[in-house]
């Protein structure tokens, strides 16, 4: 029979003396254990408590009034541990109501019972034999008793909080529910469609509704190629005409038009009635003519050379009926101090056109081509402008033999509304300026890039662009300037190689972005980011970028960045990192991801990160990352990494970071190369932790990296292999661990060799 008997008698004269005796374990065998306790004579004041508890099983306390000597018995299958011996000057001090127990001093924590209580727990036969036999039965008492803490690690045991004036029994496990990041709008421009973003389709509906139902906006476009005269710009399935072709003429035509008109009899007198049969015809019988109205097709041989006039026009009613076809030598210029207007024509350029381009606007003068269906098979630029304004409504331009569909240089304006433009080898629109003091402008609306090495290429440009649709191997560059982006879907195509190259997206330069869309094509395959971002100054909101196909998903890099509701998906590394001295990061998604979000600021800045809704989805590395030297001050707020592989959260060399509401769950090892993959919180720095929760992770619940300083409040880990794994075991952090909870744990601590530094086990979790 084993047996254990405490007892007071003649040991202990001070009053109010109190014990903590943590490292009591004494019991290996089943048997029955007595436990005789004897308070001594002259402490009728005292109440002593013990508090005990059998393997598995909830704790008790006992109380015995001192001088009374009270004895109990009971048979154990596995003889319980003594938690907690220690006296009270009165019962009332005890009660949940007045307050914890005051602690020790700190001196006293952590130190070697003093010789006397050792001596209490003599197991020297019947040594201190009871003076009487009265059998006590030992209930449960003041399920809400606090009494002074015997170490972060025993209150843990038990499921208790740690606090900082001792561990509170029962303890409430923390418990919190994050909302859900706000995911981008799809506000979408007149006639543009919100749909499904395809790539989210493999998420379980059931698990991530939100996420599985998330909507983009897109431009609306035509099964089929439109045919001549009529055009696509992402507004509507059909083919639109460019132009009235219930007219005969066009409307408000100038005074003085002249009127040429296709399959006429030569000889007229260019009148409404007598038309001109040729342009040649008109220009050789009216020289200084400014206004041409055209019906049919017409043949275009020659430069049109302009008087010095204020206007010159050339006007058509139907682009599928009236047109012009340039034949070697044919050209048209703006006048050298004027504006040139074309409209409602289809302009035909053969694959044998001899001339340097079919349209060239001089510097300081005005295109404007309106209902115009423009095709060029020969290998010169659709439409040049050299300084000039040009204004382009409801146009299409088709130049697949082109260098560049339209190539704006020195400070050209572009105002271009309802256009499509396609082809080009390089790029389909180029703006370009040298110098960094100079700067031109694109302002675009309903405007369609399509089928291009490069959709926009714009250098050192001002860009304004709402309802833009650019398909190309590389849909948008932009450099040296200022960008305004709203509704943007951009596609990129299957790209000639895969080494790294000019990002699909990148943009170099001040930006706002509000609701764009990457979408690149089943057979698009890259090695570096979909979309980058670099600049001094950026805004963006409603992005969602699909890197399907990518290495990585998007990067910023500069000065200051605000990001709100962004989703990337699919990034083979990385689904987005900022590396920005100033970051200011809302509603952000992650989803299929190496990395998630990884935060990082430049070698040689201080930087500030601040995080606030972000939720990262089957990682595969790490959910979200912190990457930065230690000079980044980095702020998360409302955090959650889940199912996923490696480690669900992980801050390295953080020099100040603050963490509140995160919570990592259902991460598992899988194929992950990071240390203890399958820990679900990993920390390295200097930080402060306030309501985290660890849940369901395969190897720990924090994984603490050497030289970790933090100080955690509301920690909870649930189901986890051990609770803390740590590179300084002896300085786990534990004893500023306040107001935690573990559960379901095999160890509360161990090292890295996986030695348990305490072989305490949690009990179950209780779910609600």
């Amino acid at each position: 029979m084993c047996s254990l008997r405490l007892s007071t008698a003649g040991v202990l004269g001070l009053q109010t003396v109190r014990l903590i005796l943590p490292w009591l374990g004494l019991w290996f065998c089943s048997c029955s254990a007595s436990v005789f306790i004897q308070a001594p004579a002259d402490q009728n004041a005292e109440t002593i408590v013990l508090v005990w508890a059998e393997p598995g099983a909830e704790r008790q306390a006992s109380v015995f009034r001192s001088g009374t000597p009270l004895l109990f018995e009971r048979e154990f299958d596995t003889l319980p541990r003594v938690l907690w011996l220690g006296y009270a000057e009165t019962l009332d001090e005890l009660r949940l109501s007045e307050g914890p127990m005051p602690l020790p001093a700190a001196s006293e924590r952590g130190r070697p019972a003093p010789e006397a209580a050792r001596a209490l727990l003599s197991e020297s036969g019947d040594a201190f034999a009871p003076l009487s036999k009265e059998a006590l039965r030992i209930e449960p008492l003041w399920h809400g008793l606090r009494f002074p803490p015997f170490g972060a690690l025993e209150c843990l045991e038990l499921g208790g909080c740690p606090r900082a004036d001792g561990c509170e029994l029962p303890c409430e496990p923390v418990s919190f529910e994050l909302p859900h990041p706000e995911l981008p709008r799809a506000d979408c421009p007149a006639g543009w469609t919100a749909g499904t973003v395809p790539s989210l389709s493999a998420l379980n509906p059931a698990r991530e509704p939100q996420l599985a139902a998330q909507l983009a906006c897109r431009p609306t476009l035509p099964a089929e190629d439109c045919e001549a005269g009529t055009a696509a710009f992402g507004t509507g399935t059909s083919c639109e005409v460019l132009g009235d072709c219930t007219l005969e003429w066009a409307n408000d035509l100038e005074a003085d038009a002249v009127f040429v008109r296709s399959g006429v009899a030569p000889g007229g007198d260019g009148t409404r009635l007598a038309p001109f049969a040729t342009l040649r015809e008109a220009r050789t019988a009216r020289p200084n003519a400014r206004h041409y109205a055209i019906h049919g097709r017409l043949a275009l041989d020659e430069a049109l050379q302009w008087p010095q006039a204020a206007s010159s026009s050339l006007r058509g009613a139907c682009a599928t009926r009236d047109g012009l076809s340039f034949v070697p030598g044919g050209m048209i210029r703006t006048p050298e101090a004027g504006a040139l207007a074309v409209s409602g024509l289809r302009l035909t350029v053969p694959a044998e056109f001899v001339a340097e381009h079919p349209f060239v606007a001089w510097a300081d003068t005005r295109l404007e081509l309106t209902n115009v269906d423009l095709r060029t098979l020969a290998p010169v630029d659709a439409i040049v402008s050299l300084g000039a304004t040009v204004v382009l409504e409801r146009v299409r331009v088709t130049a697949p033999a082109a260098t560049h569909v339209a190539w704006l240089d020195s400070v050209s304006t572009l105002d271009a509304e309802h256009v499509s433009l396609e082809g080009g080898t390089e790029q389909t629109l180029l703006a370009y300026v040298e110098g960094a003091s100079l700067r031109g402008a694109l302002r675009m609306k309903h405007v369609t890039l399509r089928s291009a090495a490069v959709g926009l290429f714009a250098l050192g440009y001002t860009v304004t662009a709402t309802a833009l649709t650019a398909q190309a191997e590389i849909p948008l560059l932009l450099q040296q300037a200022s960008y305004a982006l709203n509704s943007v879907y951009l596609r990129p195509e299957a790209r000639t190689s895969v080494t790294d190259g000019p990002r699909p997206v990148s943009m170099d330069g001040d930006t706002r972005i509000r609701g764009m869309w990457v979408e690149p094509t089943p057979e698009f395959r890259y090695s570096g980011f979909v979309f980058g971002l670099r600049a001094d100054d950026a805004w963006v909101e409603d992005l969602i970028v699909d890197a399907s196909g990518a290495a990585d998903g998007f990067i910023v890099e500069g000065g200051r960045f605000e990001g709100r509701r962004i989703l990337s998906i699919n990034g083979q590394r990385l689904g987005g990192i900022s590396s920005v001295l100033d970051a200011h990061l809302e509603d952000i998604v992650t989803v299929g991801s190496d990395f998630g979000l990884a935060l990082a600021t430049p070698a040689l800045g201080v930087g500030v990160a601040q995080v606030s809704s972000a939720l990262a989805v089957g990682f595969r590395e790490r959910g979200i990352r912190d990457t930065s030297p230690p000079n980044l001050e980095l702020i998360l707020r409302g955090i959650e990494a889940r199912d996923g592989t490696g480690h669900g959260i992980a801050l390295r060399d953080a020099s100040n970071a603050t963490i509140e509401d995160v919570i990592a769950r259902n991460v598992s090892a899988g194929t992950a190369t990071v240390d203890f993959p399958g820990s679900c919180i990993n920390l390295r720095g200097s930080l402060q932790a306030k309501r985290v929760q660890a849940m369901d992770c395969e190897m720990a619940g924090l994984f603490l990296e050497f030289g970790t300083e933090a100080t955690l409040r509301s920690v909870s880990i649930e189901n986890a292999k051990v609770a803390v794994v740590s590179e300084e075991p002896e300085a786990a952090l534990l004893e500023p661990w306040m107001d935690g909870h573990v559960c379901g744990v095999e160890h509360i601590l161990v090292d890295t060799n996986l030695t348990p530094v305490t072989v305490h086990s949690a009990p179950g979790c209780t779910r609600p």
